[in-house]
């Protein structure tokens, strides 16, 4: 590479794909932070009550586990799937 050349870029067919699959990511972390934000039980109807599931790591129980959320203080706390929903679109505009 000559210092003076340009840089090189990616195959746009490569780049179409991850501009697909970087939406289709903005797509679902959306709709899961909507779940969270306005839906009380929108978890339990996506994916089944956590205290119905046998497995101690269902999906319901997951998401609306402490971990799923950051917490700036007592009363302001941001899901992860929004930081998530930022962070897919951010790449899809790329």
């Amino acid at each position: 590479n000559e210092p003076n050349s340009p840089p090189r870029s990616v195959d746009p067919s490569i780049r179409k794909g991850l501009v697909g699959l970087a939406s289709l990511g903005t797509i679902e972390t959306a709709y899961l932070t909507y779940l969270k934000l306005f839906q009380s039980d929108g978890f339990a109807n996506l994916c089944g009550s956590s205290s119905s599931s046998s497995s101690s790591s269902s999906c319901a129980s997951v998401l609306d586990s402490s971990y799923a959320s950051l917490t700036l203080n007592d009363e302001f706390s941001i899901p992860l799937t929004a930081i998530g929903c930022v962070a897919y679109a951010t790449v899809a505009f790329l």
